[in-house]
């Protein structure tokens, strides 16, 4: 039909936005709320840059015409959804809907009787309530519509109407409570937890963390003969897991000298403390991720990893913290997120194997003519809660055994960023929990056991107990 625009007034978005909209498909739904149902108008209007700046308050959507024919063909007798969504906060937008009615007559291609209702659908916060009265003059004689009484809940806010002679204008009631900015930990995948936000309100935070690291090694395994180490670490990501930070304070390392056979020996090594991330604008990218040696078929090592949101703060307004507010993994754990003051469930999810000569705990079984050295005291099993799932025996065949790895750059003779995880199969044996150089810019750590099918991949030179250590061995 085209010659019909609709204009959109009262904007309220302080940040720069896009503007979109769709046809409605018979549901009376927007959804899906993203995709490429949606079409971006500033792109289709030859915008260079498709943005609108913030603190625009009227927009036209102009229709097609005959000199323009790629603008909007907006038809009578259709519903069409606009969005309004902010360029560098995607997650907030707001939806309405507008129901162009049909004519009744047409002299000279122009419309006589048109008709607009609207009907905001929107998720957004925070709440307001507004109640417009649309009127619209029909030839000489005035004829009001029935008043249309519509909620929304929007932020940011914006009336619809249409060019066509139809208007509204909103009239917010009542004061709107203080938006209260909530933190907490969203999601938990593998190790990595991930933090999530209500009521963000385009606010700077800064958020501090309280972390308690445990290493735990021993040489039961050899009687006291083989040296053993366990390392911990805990890494923060303030960039949705495009390079992390080592919390170089939580980094502790456990380690049993050896030497001492028929007498075994372990260690507990542990650390609290606090790490603060400042000048936060988008709290769902900040990650945290804890890392540990994890070898229980053959010398024992073990650690955990505990992260607590202890205290936030915002440059303007009130910010909170909500459960889920904790995070743990560790060794043959299965890693979780709880609430604080609230201890989580213990769900140990296998049971570690020796061979049976072999003794779990730090005072060793030994002949009735050794006496265990007395300081021996720390036991390498982990008794904190809950944590990871580990199968503690390799997958074998008579050439090949298949492991887990996280996979780390080296930054010359340092340890880099996390690049991702992988499933390998060596023809060596490798000892999990330990670290490997895969070629002079990447090591590998070998997180656990796998099925045989991963890549096929050369290890070259020793174990480490450390990445800085696998890095620098380049040298």
């Amino acid at each position: 039909m085209g010659y019909i625009n609709i204009k959109i007034t009262d904007i309220q978005i302080p940040n720069e936005f896009l503007v979109y909209y769709k046809e409605d498909d018979g549901s009376s739904k927007p959804y899906p709320i993203n995709g490429n149902s949606w079409i971006d108008y500033g792109a289709l209007v030859s915008v260079s840059t498709p943005i609108f700046t913030g603190g625009t308050t009227t927009i036209m959507l102009s229709g097609s015409t005959i000199t323009n024919p790629d603008l909007p063909d907006f038809q009578y007798g259709t519903t069409y959804w606009i969005k309004l969504q902010e360029y560098q906060y995607p997650d907030r937008y707001v939806i309405k809907n507008i129901r162009i009615f049909d004519s009744i007559a047409y002299e000279g291609g122009v419309p006589l009787t048109p008709s607009v209702s609207v009907s905001p659908q929107v998720s957004a916060t925070p709440s307001i309530t507004r109640t417009a009265t649309p009127s619209k003059t029909i030839m000489a004689t005035p004829t009001p519509t029935p008043t249309t009484s519509r909620m929304a809940t929007p932020t940011p806010s914006l009336s619809i109407s249409s060019s066509l002679g139809a208007s509204q204008t909103p009239s917010p009631s009542g004061t709107p409570p203080e938006i209260i900015s909530q933190v907490y930990f969203a999601s938990l995948v593998g190790e990595t937890g991930t933090l999530g936000v209500n009521n963000s309100a385009a606010r700077t935070f800064s958020i501090t963390f309280s972390y308690h690291t445990i290493a735990t090694c021993d040489n039961v395994w050899s009687n006291g003969r083989d040296p053993n180490q366990a390392t911990t670490y805990l890494f923060v990501s303030i960039n949705n897991g495009s390079s992390w930070t080592e919390v170089v304070g939580a980094t502790i390392t456990a380690s049993v000298n050896g030497g001492t056979y028929p007498v075994s020996d372990s260690d507990s090594q542990d650390v609290y403390g606090t790490y603060t991330i400042n000048g936060i604008t988008n709290v769902t990218q900040v990650k945290v991720m804890g890392q540990y040696d994890c070898a229980w078929t053959q010398d024992g090592k073990s650690g955990s990893v505990d992260v607590i949101i202890s205290s936030v703060s915002v440059n303007t307004g009130t910010a909170a913290i909500i459960c889920n507010d904790s995070y743990h993994v560790a060794c043959l754990d299965t890693p979780v997120l709880y609430c604080s003051g609230v201890s989580p469930t213990p769900t140990r999810s296998s049971t570690p194997s020796r061979t049976p000569t072999k003794s779990i705990i730090p005072t060793p079984t030994i002949t009735p003519t050794t006496t265990p050295t007395p300081t021996v005291t720390k036991t390498p099993s982990v008794t904190s809660t809950p944590g990871r799932s580990l199968t503690p025996t390799p997958t074998t065949s008579a050439t090949a055994f298949g492991y887990t790895v996280n996979i780390w750059s080296c930054n010359d003779v340092i340890c880099g960023v996390y690049l991702g995880s992988a499933t390998i199969e060596s023809a060596d044996y490798l000892n999990v929990g330990s670290w490997y150089k895969y070629n002079n810019s990447t090591v590998y750590y070998i997180s656990g056991t796998a099925a045989l099918g991963g890549s096929l991949v050369d290890i070259l030179g020793p174990a480490y107990g450390n990445c800085t250590d696998a890095c620098g061995s380049f040298v």
